[in-house]
């Protein structure tokens, strides 16, 4: 649910709004606009996030398995923001699936002195990982397959989720992340569920809308974040002929457009990545798009489907995703 936006204005362009808070299903607000930090070193982290504060951003997505917490939680320290103002996500590792409080103390204990809460813990893979296996991350088997405990159910891992937030005061809000439709339905339907998920957090862009899934959490009031919006590093997303012409009679940058798109136009939120401070700004300002526009953006996929993101866990694993399996 979308609680707010302003009216603002594009260089040389119609007026534009600033990203909205969105409602999450658990009475929480969630800036609709994040800056993601995957695959970031710790020193670009560290200048990088301290640009978004600067630039108004008020959510940052990071994750355990990133490594860079603690520069996160320095740039966001020295940047003069008041923690109360930032919307701090993190992710759980597949190895704390069977000790998810453990989890949350040790990425909290990461980010040190100041940051003593998670707004919004997420669930980063529907795969539990060895914790007592030959790596702290990634567990293999003598056999070199990942060391997965196929036995380990989502629920069990989502009830421990749960306690974090009605036993403790460490996580406010929790969530999935990489959950197809099949899995969100696991969770969802458990008899044993207390908490509904705010949020899932998967791939999504232009190449790959997801519809589907998209739909689904959105008749179960579960909010879909999209990360690599522009659909990853190397992707042809930006070049796109459809979307340099929608950008150029906006007087907007492609990722304005495809930011409006997933905003304004299907209420997701979206977690762009830029190390350019430009960029980093722009994201931060949207414009509202025309239905012959979004049609146009609609109808991109069915040209041109790409994902990005495939993570292999070996044999007996099924994500769920009808082109990841």
């Amino acid at each position: 649910m979308i609680t707010h936006t302003q009216t603002l204005t594009l260089k040389g362009s119609a007026p534009a709004v600033q990203p909205p808070l969105f409602e999450l299903n658990d009475g929480k607000h969630i800036p609709s606009i994040g800056y993601g930090t995957y695959k970031a070193s710790a020193e670009e982290v560290y200048e990088c996030v301290k640009k978004a504060l600067h630039a108004g951003a008020r959510h940052i997505d990071s994750a355990h398995c990133y490594g860079n917490g603690k520069s996160m939680a320095n740039a966001i320290r020295d940047s003069g923001v008041p923690r109360q103002e930032i919307f701090i996500t993190s992710k759980l590792w597949g190895t704390y699936h069977t000790r998810v409080e453990q989890g949350v103390d040790d990425i909290i204990a990461e980010m040190g002195e100041g940051i003593d809460y998670l707004d919004l813990l997420l669930m980063h893979y529907p795969v539990a990982l060895n914790p007592d296996g030959n790596d702290k991350k990634y567990p293999t088997k003598p056999s070199g397959e990942r060391d997965v405990l196929l036995d380990r159910k989502l629920e069990d891992t989502w009830e421990q989720l749960e306690d974090t937030v009605l036993s403790t005061n460490k996580v406010r809000s929790i969530g999935l992340s990489n959950c197809s439709k099949p899995k969100m339905e696991t969770i969802l339907g458990s008899p044993k569920l207390r908490l509904k998920p705010a949020v899932n957090q998967v791939e999504i862009h232009p190449y790959l809308p997801e519809h589907e899934l998209v739909n689904y959490a959105k008749e179960n009031n579960v909010l879909v974040q999209a990360y690599c919006p522009n659909g990853g590093s190397g992707s042809p997303v930006l070049t796109n002929p459809t979307l340099q012409h929608i950008a150029a009679r906006h007087g907007a940058n492609v990722g304005q457009v495809i930011l409006s798109w997933l905003v304004l136009a299907r209420g997701i939120s979206a977690l762009p990545k830029s190390y350019n401070e430009e960029r980093i700004k722009s994201n931060l300002v949207l414009t509202h798009l025309s239905q012959q526009e979004i049609d146009a953006i609609e109808a991109i996929s069915k040209t041109h489907h790409q994902r990005n993101f495939k993570a292999d866990w070996g044999p007996g694993v099924k994500m769920g995703f009808a082109d990841y399996d």
